[in-house]
């Protein structure tokens, strides 16, 4: 097969400290390699990109001709932000500001606690968008005649959570859901050290986590490739 597979920052080397991953760790350069005598994989990974970005690019997507497109978002989408793109715009225009934002980012898990008892959260794309965009992009990935699967958003650890991203495990939930309504795949979860995958303070893997990620996403190509096989011979 020859297969795009799309990916947020996730699927990137980005993170909060320097020596994370040298070039070619991030995962989808290891299921490339992975599966270079089975099948062309074609990374598209792109930092903050969410499912409306990745929509406004199908072209270029179905461009590349493939048989398969893999699609790993979510996080970008679901997580809670600490502030609406009006209030960053207030923000931004008052004097010092941009201290008041750093002070706020600085103390997240209070402000998004507090911006939840006021009914006031936040999100790049609402849940109602993320679920027809998803159904959008599903219907132009078919009609070009390619298939789509889905990469669930990873969870995070319960200990990880609490430190670091109040609410992020119920945030990534309730997207998954909205995966779930198509052809997806779970790559983690709870048997997995879902505190010790990740960057600390961010969403993003540690070498180890990208590993983990590939060689979950590498078995799973192979089993769909396989199912596809099946249905083909029958």
């Amino acid at each position: 097969m020859r297969i795009v597979l799309l990916a947020n920052s996730q699927g990137t080397a980005a993170g909060s400290g320097a020596g994370w991953l040298v070039e070619g760790e991030e995962y989808p350069e290891l299921v490339r390699a992975n599966l270079a005598d089975e099948h062309e994989v074609i990374p598209f990974s792109r930092s903050g990109w969410s499912i409306d970005d990745f929509a406004r690019r199908i072209d270029d997507i179905i461009a590349c001709s493939p048989d398969l497109v893999i699609a790993q978002i979510g996080i970008v989408e679901c997580t809670r932000r600490i502030l609406s793109e009006r209030e960053k715009a207030f923000f931004y225009r008052l004097r010092g500001g941009r201290r008041v934002t750093k002070w706020l980012h600085d103390r997240r898990n209070p402000v998004v606690t507090w911006r939840a008892r006021a009914g006031l959260t936040t999100r790049v794309v609402p849940l109602p968008r993320f679920e027809s965009q998803l159904r959008t992009f599903s219907l132009l990935v078919q009609n070009a005649g390619s298939k789509v699967l889905f990469v669930e958003i990873p969870p995070f650890g319960s200990a990880y959570e609490h430190t670091y991203l109040r609410f992020i495990n119920t945030d990534v939930e309730l997207y998954n859901r909205a995966l779930r309504a198509h052809p997806s795949v779970a790559l983690l979860g709870a048997a997995d050290d879902l505190d010790g995958i990740w960057q600390p303070g961010t969403v993003h893997f540690q070498r180890h986590g990208h590993r983990l990620f590939a060689d979950r996403l590498t078995d799973a190509i192979r089993a769909y490739a396989e199912r596809q096989a099946t249905e083909q011979r029958s």
